[in-house]
């Protein structure tokens, strides 16, 4: 080759001008020539191979950020819905039952809060993990985001089997999970939807998020199927809770009072604050249409500010007028009590409307007495020292002992309505009555008596010596200016 090569250079240049030195120094060149770039060459190939190993890596990391949870690593909420929108193209090619299950886990901030993050984080991959061993091979788990999870069973023989893998996964949460020196026992509430023609993925998803409230709504460890009606109900619930937000803020609620009557001279002696919502859509609401959620979700103790601040200032005033009345009696929740606030709240209602404190009663249930009985019990030692009178409202509908009775710093007992209802005619309502009357004025405690509808219930009461009544027999609850109208007409009696 180098011969070759050779000649044909002399023969284009001239024999003259080459001699074989400068050949040989003209083919080191090119070999050095060709040699460096055979490495370079080398190099850029295994630069290429390298960089491609990289990208790979890279893109298998990206896809992972992208459809996986980084926590879990269970599939995430994008990943699911293409999956599920997936799913769903199939089910009218293979006919099939395809349910959503939406989790959430009970009281998980309670483990955040006293346990911390760390634990709270391996809490959530330990239960991932164990919903994932009660499902199939072809079913879908996800973490949805917090501690909330999505699973999508696919290829169900019928609704039934559902049912069985949701019971399945709830009797594996019964063992407690073991995290360093901790045993927790866990549950979820659960929201279920079977697909229908027509659902979307946003559908599905949504109509299970809104069982699982239901379940939520129901305790600990509940699982709840959509109905077109839990959706109308959740629904409603939104926008009752949309309305309860404004009139907190606006100040929607009306307070009404129902006369409190001595029972044997006939005369109102005081008045039970009744709250009333001024919707401005659907107009006046009684409490059956609203205080229960209001009170799961928390409004009570505003809107219980609310009747305090408004009967005590009534009050005050119809006691300014010098008015026959001597008590107003407002209702107290559960939550109300256990407020912190609420003391505090009392004490400067008190003192913004300058009543006198003998002349503000509190009703409460026998539920409250059972819940959380030590600092209720705190609770109103300290309103009984302020001052303040405390009767028992409902009274022989819950678990209340005489035991309860002595302790606490109770000064009435009002007789439930049901007990009223035919003591006319039912010996057994009789004697029932006469027993809470004796037993009452026994611990010197005063008695009145719910729902008196007619004189003949009156006159029945009088002969047992209850002490006072309400109801229609005197009058239903009526706004404030008709209250001190039946003041007014008292006090004109009185005077002739």
């Amino acid at each position: 080759m180098h011969r070759l090569l050779k000649r044909q250079i002399k023969k284009t240049l001239g024999e003259e001008n080459i001699n074989d030195t400068a050949l040989a120094s003209f083919f080191n060149l090119i070999s050095n020539y060709y040699d460096e770039r055979d490495k370079e060459r080398a190099l850029f190939e295994n630069a290429l191979v390298v960089n491609s190993q990289e990208l790979t890596k890279s893109n298998e990391q990206l896809r992972s950020m992208a459809f996986y949870d980084s926590l879990t690593g269970l599939t995430n909420r994008k990943l699911f819905e293409k999956e599920l929108k997936i799913r769903i193209k199939n089910i009218d090619l293979d006919q099939h039952n395809v349910a959503l299950l939406f989790f959430d886990l009970d009281n998980f901030k309670a483990v955040n809060d006293t346990l911390g993050h760390d634990i709270g984080d391996e809490l959530l991959v330990q239960a991932g993990k164990i919903i994932a061993k009660c499902i199939g091979d072809g079913d879908i788990l996800a973490r949805w985001g917090g501690d909330e999870f999505v699973l999508l069973l696919d290829y169900l023989n019928n609704i039934d089997e559902c049912t069985v893998i949701v019971k399945q996964i709830q009797k594996a949460f019964e063992t407690p999970i073991k995290i360093l020196s901790h045993e927790l026992k866990i549950s979820f509430s659960i929201g279920v939807n079977i697909y229908e023609d027509g659902q979307s993925v946003k559908q599905m998803i949504k109509n299970a998020d809104m069982a699982m409230y239901l379940s939520k709504e129901a305790g600990r460890n509940q699982y709840s199927f959509y109905t077109s009606e839990i959706g109308d109900k959740l629904i409603a619930d939104i926008q009752l809770n949309e309305e309860l937000t404004r009139a907190v803020n606006n100040k929607e609620f009306v307070v009404f009072y129902q006369p409190q009557v001595e029972i044997h001279s006939g005369e109102i002696v005081g008045a039970e604050a009744l709250v009333r919502w001024e919707h401005p859509v659907k107009g006046l609401l009684y409490p059956d249409k609203f205080i229960n959620f209001a009170e799961n979700k928390g409004y009570i103790v505003e809107i219980g500010r609310q009747v305090l601040e408004q009967a005590t200032q009534d009050m005050k005033h119809w006691l300014d007028e010098d008015y026959p009345i001597k008590t107003i009696a407002v209702n107290l929740s559960v939550k109300q009590i256990r407020d912190k606030t609420f003391l505090s709240i009392v004490k400067d209602i008190i003192q913004e409307s300058q009543l006198e404190t003998n002349h503000l009663e509190f009703e409460i249930t026998e539920t409250i007495l059972m819940t959380d009985y030590e600092y209720s019990y705190k609770v109103l030692e300290e309103l009984n020292n302020l001052g303040i009178t405390i009767s028992i409202d409902d009274f022989g509908t819950g678990y209340s002992s005489l035991s309860y009775l002595k302790k606490l710093p109770i000064n009435k007992i009002k007789i439930d309505k049901s007990f009223i209802d035919e003591i006319e005619y039912d010996e057994n309502d009789i004697e029932i009555t006469k027993a809470i009357i004796a037993m009452s004025h026994s611990l010197r405690l005063e008695v009145l008596a719910e729902g008196v509808e007619n004189e003949s219930q009156r006159k029945v009461l009088e002969k047992l010596e209850c002490d006072k009544y309400q109801g229609y027999c005197c009058s239903k609850a009526v706004p404030a200016k008709e209250f001190a109208k039946l003041l007014e007409n008292q006090r004109l009696k009185e005077a002739i």
